[in-house]
């Protein structure tokens, strides 16, 4: 009888506290508040990356890894002191060299009103993983303050909702609408393998430069698709970024120029945005491979003949410009934290250098 009632109340509570908690769907906000993600009439509704359309012509392999939500975040505004977040998602929630909080956890930014810089959300976060995700964040303060919640890096979210206390302030803010840097890879800039969302390099870069990047990363399958090159040309950029040679060290030399070339050339006649080209440091062990290293004596060289030709606002971000510290992977090749931090420094100090040289942008004019 005692175990009743316990079990009882327990359950009035729970439902209590339930009924505290004002739960909100971004795909139910009545505006586009997902960061990060393209042809939005074509997904609305989904967190996938690419459009039902382009299903049938590529690999199943890139299709799966498509409908991951890396790079995807949304801004709200609050004064809660407590925010949860519930969600579900499809695939396996960790990975052999990547935790749980990486693959398949989400992380939560505010926005400091003295610095206009986001700061990761510290203070007692809790989460739970099982066929219902849930993370609880505490963040200080009780003023109405901007937040940025990411989404998992390498998974499906399948349905996700926001929760705070029925008595406190809420409410989505719009996308921002400014053409993103649209960036193309493989799963070093998919995420793989940073602790949290936050930690991913696109993620870092994205506040440092506080310009929206869209990550169109694909892990193992980052391999300059013609398919996936023309999909990405719909998309107009501030500045594209082709990072791919991770995945194609031994494709075939006639193949990885025409492919690289066609990509070049599509997203030139596309739009006028500059283009960065990008060789592979991925880790110290990766230097010494002859498939790497080939291929990036193969893009420089290829850099050099478009250059020639005339292609204009195209860049080369070479391998000894990038600084990758020796302890800077989990894996030889996949950053860690520290890695990621050093990759979005050395994409930032690029980037840069390009927009000076550019007149229609300068992230600080912006």
């Amino acid at each position: 009888m005692k175990k009743a009632i316990i079990v009882c109340l327990l359950c009035l509570f729970t439902g209590f506290v339930s009924a505290q908690t004002k739960w909100y769907d971004p795909m139910e906000a009545g505006i586009r508040v997902v960061e990060g993600q393209g042809w939005y009439g074509e997904l609305s509704g989904t967190y996938n990356r690419f459009p039902e359309r382009i299903r049938e012509k590529i690999r199943p392999s890139l299709w799966n890894l498509s409908t991951h939500s890396a790079g995807f975040s949304m801004l709200f505004r609050t004064n809660a002191s407590m925010i949860t977040v519930r969600y579900s998602v499809s695939g396996e929630k960790d990975m052999g060299h990547m935790p749980a909080t990486g693959v398949s956890g989400v992380d939560l930014y505010v926005k400091n009103g003295s610095d206009g810089q986001w700061h990761f959300t510290a203070r007692d976060i809790d989460w739970k993983f099982g066929d219902t995700i849930c993370y609880t964040f505490r963040p200080a303060g009780g003023d109405v303050r901007e937040c940025k919640l990411y989404l998992p890096l390498y998974n499906h979210v399948e349905w996700m909702e926001v929760g705070v206390d029925s008595a406190s302030q809420f409410e989505w803010v719009p996308y921002d609408e400014t053409c993103p840097i649209v960036a193309y890879g493989t799963s070093i800039l998919q995420g793989g393998c940073a602790s949290r969302p936050g930690m991913a390099w696109t993620n870092i870069l994205s506040r440092r430069l506080q310009y929206p990047l869209m990550n169109l990363g694909f892990s193992g399958n980052g391999q300059m698709d013609p398919e996936v090159i023309d999909l990405i040309a719909e998309v107009p950029a501030l500045l594209y970024i082709i990072d791919c040679i991770p995945n194609v060290p031994y494709m075939e030399d006639e193949q990885f120029v025409s492919r690289f070339r066609y990509g070049v050339t599509k997203l030139r006649e596309a739009n006028e945005a500059p283009i960065l080209l990008v060789e592979h440091e991925g880790g110290m062990s990766q230097l010494g491979d002859p498939g790497v290293v080939h291929k990036n004596e193969l893009l420089r060289s290829c850099y050099e003949s478009l250059c020639r030709e005339g292609v204009k606002d195209l860049y080369l971000f070479k391998c000894e410009e990038m600084d990758f510290p020796e302890d800077g992977t989990v894996d030889g090749v996949h950053p860690n934290d520290l890695g990621m931090e050093a990759t979005a420094a050395g994409y930032e100090k690029k980037i840069r250098e390009i927009f000076r040289d550019n007149s229609y942008f300068c992230p600080e004019q912006k």
